[in-house]
């Protein structure tokens, strides 16, 4: 019949009241299912991918590259700015924090391995890697099959007490799957649903795919410094103007992360921690290292006058965020297999 939940950043806790509810929890997903039915068997495997960020001086690549591997796998070259990045492994998972997965080092070797393969450049070993991140792939598990070669395939099941799980699938087929579950809740409530919208634009989608163009003509392009007014119109697509009209001056001299970035994340994105505008709103953490550790003092002196922070609260934010940054590299302190 609902919910009961309670907000992690204020402590409230409300009670949401439905008639269908919907179990979409990725890798999660299990563990909310067994709150309706906890002796149901499983049906997840969790599947590891990582990704690995090199500087792109020492793998000067222009376009993206597909590699493939010794296992059959394909592994992609992406550049990103002052960065290539390079992904993805597909492992079985069964460790414990779902969120942060470790990294280990045999899955940044695995990366590594096909580039002087491919490449006339010096090789890259794990010491090379700035920045790196692993994610879980929920996909429904399919007896005496490996990771790698399990469907993608999404599947909704029904529990004792009505709740709808939704778990596989691929992050790009979002919109299919969404129509899929309301598919599935019309016919749980005999109901017919109107046809689905369409192709509903996404925040800062509604321009013509030319990222150049759109980079050219953000207010003050040309003084944004190389490369900057490109990676706004790449991370915020047409809001990018609104977002430099917040603040165009960079946090760190000479750097890209804006001062307005961390107005439009807490005021626009609700980013209520120092962890979630380094990692998921400016992707600085990633793909910006050489301002990564120089951005965090002003972007947590800004937040903490957006958020009415304490001066306990900004130390805990950046100390917290400094830790995550030491585990997300623990594997190049790791001894070579």
């Amino acid at each position: 019949i609902g919910a009961r939940a309670r907000c992690a950043v204020s402590g409230e806790e409300i009670e949401v009241r439905a008639r269908t509810v919907v179990n979409a929890a990725g890798p999660w997903a299990e563990r909310v299912a067994a709150l309706e039915m906890p002796d149901a068997p499983s049906r997840l495997h969790l599947s590891k991918g990582v990704h690995i960020c090199v500087p792109r001086t020492r793998l000067p690549v222009r376009n993206h590259v597909v590699m493939t591997m010794p296992d059959k796998r394909s592994v992609f070259v992406i550049p990103r700015g002052e960065i290539v990045y390079i992904g993805t492994t597909d492992t079985s998972w069964h460790g414990e924090d779902a969120l942060w997965p470790r990294i280990e080092r045999e899955d940044v070797e695995y990366l590594l391995e096909p580039v002087t393969r491919y490449f006339d450049v010096p090789a890259l070993v794990p010491e090379d890697v700035t920045a790196a991140w692993a994610g879980l792939r929920p996909l429904i598990a399919q007896a005496g099959k490996a990771a790698k070669e399990m469907s993608r395939k999404d599947e909704i099941w029904v529990g004792s007490g009505g709740m709808l799980t939704i778990a596989g699938g691929k992050l790009t087929g979002f919109r299919k799957m969404a129509e899929e579950v309301l598919d599935a809740v019309a016919r749980d409530r005999g109901e017919t649903l109107p046809a689905p919208p369409g192709a509903t634009v996404l925040p800062g989608g509604d321009f013509d795919g030319d990222l150049d163009a759109l980079a050219a003509s953000l207010p003050g392009a040309g003084n944004l410094g190389s490369g900057c007014a490109r990676r706004l119109a790449d991370l915020y697509g047409a809001e990018a103007a609104d977002v430099l009209a917040l603040g165009a001056e960079p946090l760190v001299s000479g750097g890209q992360v804006l001062r307005g970035e961390i107005d439009w994340a807490v005021t626009r994105e609700a980013a209520t921690t120092l962890e979630d505008l380094a990692y998921r709103r400016t992707r600085a953490a990633w793909y910006r290292p050489s301002e990564r550790d120089a951005m965090l003092q002003a972007a947590a002196a800004r937040m903490k006058e957006l958020l009415a922070w304490d001066d306990a609260r900004r130390d805990a934010e950046l100390a917290a965020v400094r830790a995550r940054y030491a585990q997300e590299l623990d594997f190049r302190s790791e001894a070579a297999a």
